[in-house]
């Protein structure tokens, strides 16, 4: 059994972050978040939240996969920045 491959949906929810640390002079981070797991990917600097060291997300993600074998899961969380480009906040 442990080597049947089976189909699945690996479902995320991001509630909120604390005490992101500030890649801005002067100011808190706009952060926002970047979720990958295999070939799919949802990048959500659009939606990046202005000056706050503690965001509410309040978002889910679904990632198909297969088990055994889903490749990793990754989260980054981003420091949106228009002039200078984006800083990495954490990844993990």
């Amino acid at each position: 059994m442990l080597l049947k491959t089976a189909k699945m949906v690996v479902r995320i929810y991001m509630i909120e972050g604390f005490d992101l640390a500030s890649r801005d002079i002067g100011g808190f981070s706009d952060p926002y978040l970047i979720l990958k797991c295999g070939k799919k990917e949802y990048n959500e600097r659009k939606n990046y939240i202005l000056d706050e060291p503690n965001p509410k997300f309040c978002k889910h993600y679904d990632f198909e996969a297969v088990f055994p074998g889903c490749p990793m899961l990754i989260i980054e969380a981003m420091d949106f920045d228009e002039l200078f480009g984006d800083d990495l906040i954490g990844k993990t």
